[in-house]
């Protein structure tokens, strides 16, 4: 006899294999073959597409199938698109099972892949419920831009003041359309302060949609809302809509977005990250900086670094931008080109001789800066022994210290980091990406670097480099099915 634990899922409330159709369907199949159903483990509302360990209940289950104390012989369920959706999902998963001696069953009786010809009919079937699950959603997405195009809100989400109609397809003005104007007005009488506009809001007794305090991202996501400018935001364009009732007036909405672009201040750039690119790379559709951000794979014993990426601050916190996140892999082939391509320029432009003089120069305050750093370093020693008192530490290190605020800074193509890349320019294309993620930053800073990236969908990946090097930006663009950088022609 084997113990199963049935695993069922269904995606939405109205399709037709509820959780009490399948349980009955795996208890028949049980009771027919003499197996014991020792467990059942049922996930609504959650999409195939999610990955096994984002789904709680499903994550919890293999972490039971794969432990030494695993109390069951084997998962079923009624099709394998109840539990993979996904080709790739499917192979490691299922391989993951088989290592750990744990059976998967479905209704047509247990999974055997021990044939050439059976290990093929499990990936197409796995591929075919990936098709069906990348088809059904390219039907909506180009059924809700059919929609958007016509000025109609796909979803039927509707911001404060508003209400969506499901079956027209249209949003209404309600009793709540006079808390957004005096939101937007309070805004503006107060000259753009986002934390006084929340005091005054919440003085004034406004609440969210849901009946909640508004939060300070609440705040700005409703005074950067481009439903009340008669404009619907899908699939990264806003598309006009002239039958959404304009709650606010035009004018009011003008000073609006005056103020809040004036708000977007720079990142802080300083040294203390340790991020490559933290602090100098910017989104080409929001202006706002990239963040670093972490994943790992499905198996996280086979890798023990998580991939690294960067993804828009416009999406990451505020949600307002539609910006795709980027591998650094990949980040860093495209730096790696308009690198070279700026140090080439700019070698060919000062000469051999400017740039050998160069070099001598930031030697020699280097070993000044490190003289005078050692002889404060001494002074503070011999305070320390007694040997001199408070009033002759202050004296010297204030002498030293002028001293070293006298030094002129280093120029940026005068730093020992660049000089080594200008006798590696052939390979620095290569080598980059084997630099330690300090070094990157701390070269970039040197440079006076500004990346533009531009990660739209359904468009190459494209950065344009600047820095203080060259007198024009240098634009690099990569295709995404090859996967090579390459520098875009004027």
């Amino acid at each position: 006899m084997i113990r199963l634990v049935a695993y069922i899922r269904r995606s939405t409330e109205g399709q037709e294999d509820s959780p009490e159709t399948q349980r009955r369907i795996i208890e028949e199949y049980c009771t027919n073959n003499g197996h014991a159903l020792v467990g059942v483990c049922v996930e609504d509302a959650i999409s195939g597409g999610i990955p096994i360990e984002q789904r709680p209940v499903a994550a919890e289950l293999f972490a039971r199938a794969v432990s030494r104390k695993r109390d069951f012989d084997g998962i079923i369920v009624v099709r394998l698109d109840r539990l993979f959706r996904d080709l790739a999902d499917q192979l490691s998963w299922t391989n993951l099972l088989d290592r750990h001696k744990c059976q998967l069953h479905t209704p047509a009786g247990p999974i055997d892949r021990s044939t050439p010809e059976a290990g093929f009919m499990f990936s197409m079937l796995g591929a075919a419920a990936e098709f069906e699950r990348k088809i059904t959603g390219r039907r909506v997405r180009e059924h809700n831009l059919a929609l958007a195009m016509q000025g109609k809100k796909p979803s039927g989400y509707a911001p404060l003041g508003l209400t969506y109609d499901p079956k027209t397809k249209r949003c209404m003005a309600n009793d709540r359309a006079q808390d957004v104007l005096t939101i937007y007005t309070i805004f503006v009488e107060i000259h753009g302060n986002l934390s006084d506009t929340l005091r005054r809001v919440a003085a004034a007794g406004i609440l969210s949609q849901r009946g909640n305090p508004i939060t300070l991202r609440g705040m700005y996501l409703i005074l950067s809302n481009c439903t009340y400018r008669q404009r619907i935001l899908y699939a990264g364009k806003e598309w006009d809509a002239p039958d959404i009732p304009r709650i606010i007036p035009p004018a009011l909405t003008d000073a609006v977005d005056n103020l809040l672009a004036q708000r977007q201040s720079l990142p802080n750039r300083s040294r203390n990250s340790k991020q490559a690119y933290s602090g100098v790379l910017y989104c080409a559709h929001c202006g706002r900086h990239y963040t670093v951000t972490y994943s790992y794979p499905h198996n996280k014993a086979l890798v023990k670094s998580p991939y690294v990426g960067w993804v828009c601050g416009g999406r990451a916190s505020l949600r307002i931008c539609t910006a795709r996140k980027v591998s650094e892999r990949l980040l860093d082939r495209l730096v790696a080109r308009a690198l070279a391509e700026t140090l080439s320029e700019y070698r060919g432009r000062i000469g051999r001789a400017k740039l050998d003089a160069s070099k001598s120069e930031a030697k020699y305050i280097i070993r000044q800066r490190e003289r005078l750093q050692s002889t404060r370093q001494r002074w503070l020693r011999l305070y320390a022994e007694g040997l001199i008192d408070h009033q002759q530490m202050q004296r010297q290190l204030q002498t030293v210290d002028k001293e070293l605020e006298s030094l002129p800074n280093r120029k940026p193509a005068a730093t020992i980091q660049a000089q080594t890349i200008f006798e590696h320019i052939d390979s620095i294309e290569s080598d980059w990406q084997d630099w330690p993620s300090e070094a990157k930053r701390n070269l970039l800073l040197e440079l006076g670097a500004k990346i533009t990236i531009s990660s739209a969908d359904m468009e190459p990946l494209k950065i344009i480099f600047d820095s203080c090097l060259t007198s024009e930006p240098i634009e690099v663009a990569m295709s995404q099915r090859s996967g090579r950088a390459k520098p875009t022609s004027e």
